[in-house]
């Protein structure tokens, strides 16, 4: 890759996860960027210097893992600050999901018995259910919150139950964002839900 391609893996990245309209997988990150534009950037600079540190696909991640960690991030606030300590941390975090998951569930379950898993989906009176307020505390990951609707389907009726308009909705939308990117082993996921809840 060259600066010029990084910029834009950057540009359809940051589209993806900032507006309703873009999908980087629909349009196979393909977005309307000219080079006479991007030469006369004055932060070209730092997408040079990520082109020579990472391929393809390690682009790709380097940035779904920084507008995960926050969508209105500058190039050069990920390049100069946290950029690689939260690109390693999501690397890890990928690396180890079954083990994740498997921990995050036994988390979810630890104070009920495995035939009151739905609890952690209730909502009273439109307030956050136990799934959310354990996301929120940092007891389980995104990963885990991803891969529950990805196999639950569950966010469509936490966005119309939920009646608090503003932690709610941005948690859904990584979600709905984060879903395309995050690959896992279907089948293995699916076993290890069936045998924390018997079901």
């Amino acid at each position: 890759m060259n600066g010029y391609e990084v910029y834009k893996t950057y540009l359809a990245i940051k589209l993806h996860f900032t507006t309703d309209d873009y999908d980087f997988n629909k349009y196979q990150g393909k977005v309307n960027a000219k080079l006479d534009s991007f030469t006369k950037r004055k932060d070209k600079y730092f997408f040079h210097k990520l082109s020579t540190r990472f391929n393809d696909t390690e682009i790709v991640h380097y940035f779904v893992s920084n507008f995960l960690d926050n969508k209105n991030k500058w190039i050069g606030d990920v390049v100069r600050n946290k950029g690689d300590e939260v690109y390693l941390n999501y690397k890890k975090r990928i690396d180890s999901i079954t083990y994740t998951f498997e921990n995050d569930m036994a988390t979810l379950l630890n104070n009920f018995t495995k035939d009151e898993f739905e609890n952690i989906f209730k909502i009273n009176k439109g307030q956050h259910p136990i799934l959310l307020k354990e996301y929120l505390g940092a007891r389980i990951s995104l990963e885990t919150m991803t891969i529950l609707d990805k196999l639950l389907n569950y966010v469509k009726q936490f966005d119309k139950n939920i009646e608090e308009k503003f932690v709610w909705p941005e948690v859904s939308r990584r979600i709905k964002k984060y879903r395309s990117f995050l690959l896992f082993n279907e089948t293995k996921m699916k076993t290890i839900l069936k045998d924390k809840i018997k079901w």
